[in-house]
């Protein structure tokens, strides 16, 4: 397992984390179910298992939860570990904050639909902006720092992509249309 994610805490992938995750994706794509699981995006394991549900058919979709810096992350840490939850050393946590963002920006193409949620007010998670395959995409909230400094120019440049993609390809339908009704009217019916 190591060798398969050489990125993930060796101590980590002893709790089985990555091969029950693989497990119960085989599962659900076996019997067809929808699926979902929680990643802070800072190793090759989300985008596998999304590439692996699009290759069987699958819509994806990415929900990412945005904090305003990574002293609040560890904040959000120590509060877990007071409830009684896993540690995490702070080193980890800088880690899993910056490796995250850079991937979600590398990889949001990847899905066919996109959201931000803000989760810096307790008790409050509003969606801040999305995206759709279609290359729709709306900033609901333009206030929000972590998701202006990080990732609305990305979403932007994602979305004219995908905008340009399906143009490029509809004109491309639209190119052979046009040469299939210069054959028919270039042929002379039999008679």
């Amino acid at each position: 397992m190591s060798q398969k994610y050489p990125d993930y805490d060796p101590e980590k992938l002893k709790g089985g984390v990555p091969t029950r995750l693989e497990n119960e994706r085989d599962e659900a794509i076996a019997q067809r179910r929808d699926f979902a699981f929680e990643s802070n995006y800072s190793n090759d394991l989300a985008i596998e298992i999304t590439d692996t549900f699009k290759k069987a058919g699958y819509e994806t979709n990415l929900i990412y939860f945005g904090l305003d810096d990574v002293e609040t992350a560890a904040i959000r840490v120590d509060t877990r570990v007071r409830l009684g939850g896993h540690f995490i050393e702070t080193d980890e946590i800088i880690f899993n904050y910056e490796e995250g963002i850079k991937r979600v920006k590398d990889n949001m193409h990847r899905y066919d639909r996109v959201k931000f949620v803000d989760t810096g007010i307790k008790g409050i998670a509003p969606v801040i902006a999305y995206y759709y395959q279609n290359g729709k995409h709306a900033v609901l909230n333009s206030n929000i720092g972590w998701f202006n400094s990080q990732f609305n120019d990305r979403l932007l440049e994602v979305a004219i992509q995908r905008i340009s993609e399906l143009s490029s390809g509809f004109e491309t339908k639209k190119d052979i249309e046009q040469k299939q009704q210069k054959i028919r009217k270039t042929r002379k019916p039999r008679c």
